[in-house]
């Protein structure tokens, strides 16, 4: 236990990079911290690279054989517990061989990547304050490093207890498998919280570049926006560098999980030992939400480092970032490189079409396959007809809404910069009265009642999946999944169609108040930017106006379609909550829909005579 003393201390005395000599003696990390022979700077190197990469190798290769032999006695192959056994084996042995080839692949690269941040925490001395040593990515740190320790010493006790217990367990080659396998079990859980060291100091800088910015000087604001993109350009570095083994680590994690539900659910009626595979589960599970919370963290961080540090700021811009994330968008709001103003980006446009493609692929499969399984009823029926037309309609979106921000992502940006503009110019040109808009608070219902619709949605789906056994097949829980998937990401693209209206409607309401308190030689500013707000406007509208047509024709046959489901299943007596739910979503939609852009008109119009009375 004194490695786990060890840990805490380095986490609370927030030495993160000091840590990484600890990963260097478990055998995960290639890189050491050392210091010169003055002891002014420090110094990173590679060392016991290859003796660890030997060490593991050695293990692996012993382990290996012995399973091996212990396939042959017992053939595992024909017993379905045998064969999950067999398989978690092989998932550690899978996971291994990365874990051994990842350091010596990328070592001038992480001794890089380490050295930047050596370079960056130099500029960045992290503030002295004794609460901010106990911060929550520190504790989630030493508590995952403490659960790892705890659960090897927990199954290597209870695997020689069993070992004493039962003779038959003496032979060497299962003293091997059954010992030999935790001991790379723990290894490759001490690599996951090694991954997890990188955001943690990310988090931190974070949190002190955003500590800094409350200063409210405008030199130190500059400086720390400077700062900002180097933690930005480190986190790119770290993404590019530790992204594979993301994905490996996730997948071992998801598939032990699976394997040790499975092999307790088996194995509670027999009435025989489940403490080890509820203590993996338990240190898989806690590693899986430690790890997603921390990267959830380093994003939340970089938002709000972005609102934080921005001389100017909107309340779009968040949306505009937000929708990126929900694939809808292609376009991203960041800092240019000298740090002084907001730039529009694309980001993510072939990965968010990829996912896109990949659900509708997967669900459209499924379809087909449900339909040919029993054509005949399906098309008998004019109730489960009806719903093969939703599908179709919601299918066609889909594809329409993938192809699009492809197709217009550099008009898009275009757009996105116009609006940057436009909003810039009116913060320079006048002091905005940043008043409240019922526009922003109607972007803002609406996503709340999409986001409630889908859980509410989800939630009926599993509550009928229990109840009735025929929708438990595969095929028909990957279409009412998927497609409830489909029409959440469909009611998203509705409400990111709203948001430069919402834009457009802010800007004009805060040209109106400055053209009631400004003198006449101030009016031609706001006269001119009225104009751009005219151009921006003709620009949206040749953008997203066939999108526009497209999902009002969808949202009117989907009620269409739903309706006619409530009137069939009131008279049946079938539950009509599904439906409902889907009317609530759509109708709200095309009425704050149709709403904000009478707005739009009704500004324009506003606008135009105002332009006309200032300029007789």
């Amino acid at each position: 236990m004194s490695c786990v003393a060890l840990v805490i201390v380095l986490v609370y005395t927030m030495d993160v990079l000091k840590l990484l000599n600890f990963f260097n003696r478990m055998m995960v990390s290639p890189t050491f911290v050392d210091t010169d022979s003055r002891g002014q700077r420090f110094l990173i190197r590679n060392r016991n690279l290859y003796w660890n990469a030997s060490i593991l190798t050695i293990l692996m290769a012993i382990c290996s054989v012995a399973l091996v032999k212990l396939a042959q006695e017992t053939q595992p192959l024909y017993n379905v517990m045998g064969t999950v056994g067999l398989m978690l084996y092989l998932v550690q042995l899978g996971v291994m061989i990365p874990l051994i080839l990842w350091p010596l692949a990328n070592r001038r690269v992480l001794i890089r990547l380490t050295n930047f941040a050596f370079e960056f925490s130099r500029f960045v001395p992290t503030h002295s304050n004794p609460a901010n040593s106990k911060s929550i990515e520190g504790r989630l740190l030493t508590i995952q490093m403490t659960i790892i320790f705890a659960n090897f010493v927990l199954k290597m006790s209870l695997v020689c207890y069993h070992i004493w217990q039962f003779p038959e367990l003496q032979q060497r080659h299962l003293l091997i498998v059954h010992c030999g396998f935790p001991v790379m079990s723990f290894f490759v859980a001490v690599h996951q919280v090694y991954m997890l060291l990188w955001p943690v100091f990310i988090i931190r800088q974070l949190n002190e570049l955003i500590r800094r910015t409350k200063i409210h000087q405008p030199v130190v604001i500059h400086a720390v926006i400077a700062l900002s993109n180097k933690v930005s350009e480190f986190t790119e570095r770290f993404a590019t560098i530790f992204g594979p083994m993301q994905i490996v680590h996730l997948l071992s994690i998801f598939v032990i999980c699976c394997a040790q539900s499975y092999y307790i659910a088996n194995v509670i009626e027999t009435g025989y030992d489940i403490s080890i595979s509820l203590m993996e589960n338990i240190a898989c599970v806690s590693s899986f939400f430690i790890y997603t919370y921390l990267y959830d963290l380093v994003h939340e961080k970089s938002i709000e480092e972005l609102v934080e540090f921005q001389v100017y700021t909107m309340d779009e811009l968040k949306f505009l970032n937000i929708f990126n994330h929900m694939t809808v968008s292609p376009t991203f709001a960041g800092i240019d490189p000298r740090g002084q103003r907001n730039l529009i980006r694309t980001r993510n446009s072939y990965w968010n079409a990829t996912v896109l493609a990949t659900l509708l692929i997967v669900c459209s499969v499924a379809t087909i396959k449900m339909i040919q399984a029993d054509i005949d009823q399906k098309l008998s029926n004019v109730i489960e007809a009806v719903e093969m037309i939703l599908y179709g309609v919601q299918t066609v979106v889909m594809i329409l809404l993938i192809i699009w921000p492809l197709a217009s992502r550099q008009d898009l940006l275009r757009l996105g910069n116009c609006a940057m503009d436009i909003h810039q110019c009116i913060q320079t040109q006048f002091k905005p009265t940043n008043s409240r808009c019922i526009a922003m608070q109607l972007l803002k219902t609406k996503m709340g009642i999409v986001i409630a619709n889908l859980v509410l949605k989800m939630c009926l789906l599993s509550y009928y999946t229990c109840q009735d056994s025929a929708l438990q097949q595969l095929n028909d829980l990957i279409v009412h999944y998927g497609y409830t998937l489909i029409a959440f990401i469909i009611c998203v693209h509705h409400v990111y169609m709203l948001l430069w209206p919402v834009f457009i409607i802010r800007q004009l309401n805060e040209l109106a108040l400055q053209a009631k308190v400004q003198r006449m030689e101030s009016l031609r500013t706001v006269i001119d930017l009225s104009d751009k707000v005219d151009e921006f406007l003709e620009f949206f509208a040749t953008i997203f106006g066939p999108v526009q047509v497209v999902h009002l024709l969808s949202i009117f046959s989907i009620c269409c379609a739903q309706s006619y489901f409530i009137a069939n299943a009131m008279e049946t007596g079938y539950a009509i909550s599904f439906s409902l739910l889907e009317i609530v979503a759509r109708g709200s939609s095309f009425f704050i829909y149709t709403y904000l852009y009478e707005l739009v008109n009704e500004k324009v119009s506003s606008k135009s005579n105002a332009t006309k009375y200032e300029q007789t």
